[in-house]
């Protein structure tokens, strides 16, 4: 089944207005396990062809930098995604201030 591309942009969109704190951040890793792709899953957002996903997933990202609690969960990402990310961001270079 594949979802309709506004509604993975809402949900993205969602992710990024709805967890701004460490403990909702780690609350949020806790139903991402490391055995079914952890955080990948959602870090993969940096693919998709729309650029707001784009956006939030790299905000997304970088929060969950700002925190040690959760800063190993982009660490732990493979180099592939890692490079993406990174190049995405020095592109779009999104305010991530609270």
């Amino acid at each position: 089944m594949e979802l309709d591309d506004t509604l993975v942009e809402k949900i993205y969109s969602d992710f990024v207005a709805l967890l701004n704190t460490e403990l909702e951040l780690r609350e949020f890793l806790s139903f991402l396990p490391v055995l079914r792709g952890g955080l990948r899953t959602v870090a993969q957002g940096i693919f998709h062809s729309s650029i707001s996903v784009k956006y939030n997933t790299v905000v997304l990202l970088k929060r969950l930098e700002q925190f040690s609690s959760t800063a190993s969960s982009v660490h732990q990402l493979n180099p592939f995604l890692l490079m993406s990310f990174q190049r995405i961001h020095d592109v779009v270079k999104p305010d991530t201030r609270e």
